[in-house]
């Protein structure tokens, strides 16, 4: 996995997804979304899932650095509903996007 060079924390990234960032405690994995870092774990998929909780974090200035390549592309969601994968699609791949969305449409529907 090839990485960019480190941004400096006074600047921010353009898209939402998951980043290696650097904070005085060290090296973390945050979710950028909407516009705020999440929460911050050495664990990636620890901090996707507080990402998809809603879950940000106090701190929102720090270094962070993200692919210089596209990453694999990602699987064709295990999801037979149309709209879902309609979704999955809109979402370009943005697999924390698709979850959250995913799953506010199911609770939606669970409620009906």
């Amino acid at each position: 996995m090839k990485t960019t060079e480190w941004f400096p924390d006074d600047s921010a990234p353009v898209r939402d997804g998951l980043y290696e960032t650097r904070v005085a405690g060290g090296l973390t994995w945050s979710a950028w979304k909407d516009g705020l870092w999440h929460f911050a774990s050495t664990d990636a998929k620890e901090a996707v899932e507080r990402a998809e909780s809603g879950q940000t974090s106090f701190w929102q200035v720090r270094e962070w650095r993200g692919l210089k390549e596209p990453a694999r592309a990602l699987p064709i969601p295990e999801v037979r509903d149309e709209l879902l994968v309609s979704l999955y699609y809109a979402a370009q791949g943005d697999i924390t996007r698709f979850r959250i969305r995913a799953r506010q449409i199911l609770a939606e529907e669970a409620a009906r």
